[in-house]
């Protein structure tokens, strides 16, 4: 076998490539005949589709920011709900098209022994409702075979252990 074939790895190009990124030395080469791009099996890329780098999220791990019902699934509605929008590649074709970002939920502010704060991102609207802000995650052993955990505002309706 030619060595180029052996170092070489065929990807095809069906949807769109916005970006790909140069990292050690990576050499691309595209054949506008055959929509291919021949990458040295040795590196690593990165690719971008229609989103900034930082925010790419594997297809197999994104969480759908309109779930149904919502007949007006458009890039237009995801982009105003601060959503991400990305048409699901041929390997993932059942993942959501409109899904959040890294950055969106919950994040830790504060710990203090075994209770964490957390705080709520404004950037993206929630599909199912308001989100509480702050609530506290909470845990405790009971007797070392018990894992209690409390996840709620303060210790509101909470009964004492």
């Amino acid at each position: 076998m030619h060595s180029f074939l052996r170092l070489t790895k065929f990807l095809s190009s069906n949807h769109l490539i916005d970006f790909f990124g140069r990292l050690n030395g990576i050499h691309l080469s595209p054949d506008p005949a055959t929509r291919l791009f021949y990458l040295k099996r040795s590196g690593s890329f990165l690719r971008d589709i229609n989103s900034r780098t930082s925010e790419t999220i594997p297809e197999n791990a994104r969480v759908d920011c309109m779930p149904a019902p919502y007949p007006n699934r458009t890039k237009e509605e995801c982009e105003r709900r601060g959503c991400l929008w990305d048409l699901p590649s041929q390997v993932y074709q059942s993942c959501p098209m409109c899904f959040f970002p890294r950055k969106s939920g919950y994040i830790s502010t504060s710990s203090i022994g075994n209770t964490i704060k957390l705080e709520k991102y404004d950037d993206v609207e929630n599909p199912f409702g308001t989100n509480i802000s702050p609530i506290f995650f909470t845990w405790n052993t009971i007797a070392n075979t018990t894992l209690n955990i409390r996840i709620g505002p303060s210790q509101r309706l909470a009964i004492n252990d």
